[in-house]
């Protein structure tokens, strides 16, 4: 008599439902965009019913479609590996230049370049986040190599141009390779920001302050002349009663210009103006306020020399007149922007 075998009873899942997502995330993440076989349900495994219904059994394709969690786990992913490579690469060269390149007078405002292109980072990350997509093809990661090489020469060989240079096409090529062109797009203005951190070389900054300097001590003879103080001027050197002061390449405005501009570009795309014009007025009347705050800082320190001796002029007040003047610079910037707002042809600057 055949023997009868009760129906077995399905045991419960020891597998907590926590384990049960993280394998599906791992499933969906290795296996999300590719084709992978899918067998018949109703097929037999067994070797007798492979060989007698082999057509039945054969197995089939099955694409499996990237899931919202696959991607944003490998966007995450991508990221850190992004940000970890970028820290690797430039957080030791912006502790180098913090205590050589940037120390100097010349290049101090190499800092902020790189603090307002990152805060500009953090304030399109919504932006940058929604542009997120399919990685570039061959031309981004050219770019990339072509960062990194600039990167690697210019730590071989000690040049900063290309040390901090190189950010640019390593910054826009590790976006546009992991998160395509529309990505860099977003952040394109915090990218082209990092161009006034790159330190001029020594050929052209020659070339730039020597003119600016025979300008300012020109002009501050003049003024001071007009206003019946004993000005005299060789070259570059102003003489004002028994003292002679020396335009230095310091205050020739040339750096003056550099940073005002930069303070004027992020001000032009943070207010947002919808007219073009307007814009590239405020643009370009950032130089010559730049140059007209580095001849009066010439003027104030010529009469403190004048009235209380050249420690006074060489000391504390020194510095402090700078930061005056840099700052008179940038107030005369936003007034031009609303005297403009205020002109009765505002119509033709709002045009875009």
């Amino acid at each position: 008599m055949p023997r009868r075998f009760a129906p077995r009873r399905p045991t419960k899942s020891t597998h907590s439902p926590h384990a049960v997502r993280s394998l599906r995330a791992v499933g969906d993440l290795l296996f999300a965009g590719r084709n992978v076989p899918e067998i018949d349900p109703g097929c037999d495994s067994g070797p007798d019913a492979r060989s007698t219904n082999k057509a039945r059994c054969q197995t089939s394709t099955m694409y499996v479609a990237p899931t919202a969690n696959s991607s944003a786990g490998a966007q995450r992913i991508a990221v850190a590996a992004l940000g970890l490579g970028l820290a690797l690469m430039y957080v030791p060269t912006i502790w180098g230049a913090l205590h050589s390149l940037w120390s100097m007078e010349d290049e101090a405002h190499g800092p902020v370049v790189v603090a307002v292109s990152a805060w500009w980072f953090w304030y399109r990350r919504r932006e940058l986040r929604d542009a997120l997509g399919a990685g570039a093809g061959s031309g981004a990661w050219m770019l990339l190599l072509l960062g990194a090489a600039m990167y690697v020469v210019g730590q071989a060989q000690d040049v900063w141009m290309l040390q901090i240079g190189s950010s640019i096409p390593v910054i826009s090529g590790g976006i546009a390779a992991l998160f395509g062109w529309r990505a860099v797009r977003t952040v394109r203005f915090a990218i082209l920001f990092l161009l006034f951190a790159i330190p001029l070389p020594g050929s052209i900054v020659d070339e730039l302050t020597a003119p600016l300097k025979r300008g300012v001590s020109m002009t501050a003879e003049e003024l001071l002349y007009l206003a019946d103080y004993p000005a005299a001027r060789d070259g570059v050197v102003l003489s004002l009663g028994q003292y002679k002061l020396l335009i230095a390449d310091a205050c020739s405005g040339l750096y003056s210009m550099t940073s005002l501009l930069a303070l004027a570009v992020v001000y032009v795309n943070v207010v947002r103006r919808a007219g073009r014009l307007r814009n590239a007025v405020i643009l370009l009347a950032s130089l010559p306020f730049a140059f007209a705050a580095n001849v009066m800082r010439v003027i104030l320190l010529g009469l403190i020399t004048y009235y209380w001796g050249d420690a006074a002029g060489q000391g504390f007040l020194h510095g402090t007149a700078g930061v005056v003047m840099f700052t008179t610079a940038l107030l005369l910037l936003m007034a031009s922007d609303a005297a403009l707002a205020r002109l009765e042809f505002r119509n033709l600057f709002s045009a875009t």
